[in-house]
């Protein structure tokens, strides 16, 4: 309890700087989340709730497995679970190297997280590759479920249609999007909805999404392109997320992150399409070439 006061005392803290962008509301709404998504780590019994809820859906699901939780030995300062056994997501990954195998795998990690977000509605908020094992049998063993965050389908298909506006080629679109989303501070003006300057971002951020075509994560320095790009467009800093999106956010920083340090090359625009066409936010055909 002391601990996660403490991390409270220091995520208020940091969540003040954020007034320079957002107003009070929404930094209150962002130290809402984050203190609701402490507060679940710290519930042992919650999880196990959780976890017999996900073994449950995941028994539908190809591939993808978690342990079984044992609720009449759990309290609330111990889990109990059943044991699997396999590795590390990571070190097992890099242990396959470059391959078809390894390609396979990260795709059905990225797919479960896309249908948990986009189908689902109830997205695991901690992708850390220690949350994850492949078994002998090469399932995909999810473990931790102390953050879970429900999501809005309004706010996760929003995500899609920005894409399908990309896509299209229609950044005023997207600059509505953004708007009807509640990004931006109350009453922003139109300049942090410039749909140029969008049209720029997204080819940084979005770049993945694009193009139809496997995609060189290794070699994707989003960060020293946003810095750069945020130094020329200084505005781009108050298109502030509603708080519903911190906890997507973490959770696409931790794929980028795996798929980079594994230098992995993966076709996700496909991927991304596909679900656009299946939740009805593809707004006009992408065919796709077979490979000869």
């Amino acid at each position: 309890c002391d601990t996660l006061e403490s991390d409270l005392r220091n995520l208020t803290s940091l969540l003040t700087l954020a007034r320079v962008v957002a107003d009070r509301e929404r930094v209150e709404a962002y130290s809402y989340e984050a203190r609701e998504a402490l507060e679940q780590e710290m519930d042992y019994v919650g999880e196990a709730k959780r976890l017999a809820h996900f073994r449950e859906i995941f028994a539908q699901l190809p591939g993808v497995t978690c342990p079984k939780p044992f609720l009449e030995w759990t309290r609330p300062n111990v889990l109990t679970m059943s044991f699997v056994e396999g590795r590390k997501l990571d070190e097992a990954l890099e242990d396959l190297g470059p391959s078809p195998e390894r390609d396979e795998v990260l795709q059905r990690w990225c797919d479960l997280y896309a249908w948990m977000l986009h189908e689902l509605h109830e997205l695991h908020a901690d992708p850390h590759p220690g949350n994850f094992i492949l078994t002998e049998s090469n399932e995909l063993a999810v473990l931790d479920f102390g953050c879970v965050k429900r999501c809005d389908p309004r706010a996760a298909d929003g995500i899609l249609d920005i894409l399908d506006a990309c896509w299209q080629d229609d950044d005023k679109r997207a600059a509505q999007i953004y708007r009807d989303l509640g990004f931006g501070r109350e009453g922003s003006d139109d300049s942090v909805y410039d749909p140029d300057i969008l049209r720029a971002y997204h080819e940084i951020c979005l770049e993945p999404f694009l193009q139809d075509a496997p995609f060189a994560f290794g070699e994707w320095k989003v960060r020293r392109s946003m810095q750069d790009f945020v130094v020329e467009h200084p505005v781009v800093l108050k298109l502030v997320p509603p708080a519903e999106f911190l906890m997507m956010y973490r959770v696409l920083g931790g794929i980028k992150g795996l798929l980079n340090k594994l230098d992995a090359e993966l076709n996700v625009h496909r991927m991304a399409v596909e679900l656009a066409r299946r939740r009805g936010r593809l707004t006009a055909n992408i065919s796709f070439e077979e490979p000869t």
